[in-house]
């Protein structure tokens, strides 16, 4: 990305993800024991990012980055080069 990114570009992904693993553990968790396996099933078959891991790497790279979760389990992310 940063090869194609013009200086203070941005990168922005909204997808389905968990701040961490705990999160991700603990959500499905409460979908299951709320009678919304199904849900809980649904999500073992994806796999989604960790907001922790993507912010690790994108800062170490030398981007800005921020985000906010939209929904339990989707969220928006901005990384900024530079």
């Amino acid at each position: 990305m940063k090869r194609v990114l013009k200086p203070k570009g941005r990168v922005v992904i909204a997808d389905l993800m968990f701040r961490d693993a705990s999160q991700e553990e603990h959500v499905k968790q409460a979908l299951r024991e709320s009678d919304r396996g199904d849900v809980a099933d649904a999500l073992d078959e994806e796999y989604p990012a960790l907001f922790t891991d993507l912010e690790e790497t994108f800062c170490r790279e030398g981007y800005t980055f921020g985000g906010e979760q939209l929904t339990g389990f989707v969220w928006i992310l901005c990384a900024r080069l530079g």
